[in-house]
């Protein structure tokens, strides 16, 4: 079989399967999600889930934590693991949502369409 054979062989595995990947992190947002996906980098997706919970409340949207600077985000994000690379990353993600506001609407269509409850428990 060759290497081109395999590759549909798999790809064929998978869409035949309907197997469809999920997420333990819990968001509403494209927003929410990305964030949940910066902080859960060396981290497991229960902690992100605890923390995201105040951070979102606290600071909802990007401008908001952009707003709110890096010491504001380390805080909030202390017991989640490298919290000063993290907040620094954070903080600067202002500049990404603004340049690439369309790559967010794209996002926002087509990945979360079917949304996850946050917080239902």
């Amino acid at each position: 079989m060759t290497i081109k054979e395999r590759y549909a062989a798999v790809l064929r595995y998978f869409e035949e399967s309907g197997l469809e990947a999920e997420t333990e992190l819990l968001y509403r947002t494209p927003f929410e999600l990305l964030v949940a996906v910066v902080l859960s980098a060396q981290c497991t997706d229960r902690r992100v889930n605890i923390v995201t919970r105040s951070l979102f409340a606290r600071l909802p949207d990007a401008t908001t934590m952009a707003a709110a600077g890096e010491d504001v985000i380390r805080g909030l994000i202390a017991s989640i693991s490298y919290p000063n690379a993290k907040a620094r990353h954070l903080a600067g993600m202002k500049i990404v949502v603004k340049i690439h506001k369309s790559f967010y609407l794209l996002f926002k269509s087509t990945f979360c369409v079917e949304k996850r409850k946050m917080f239902n428990s």
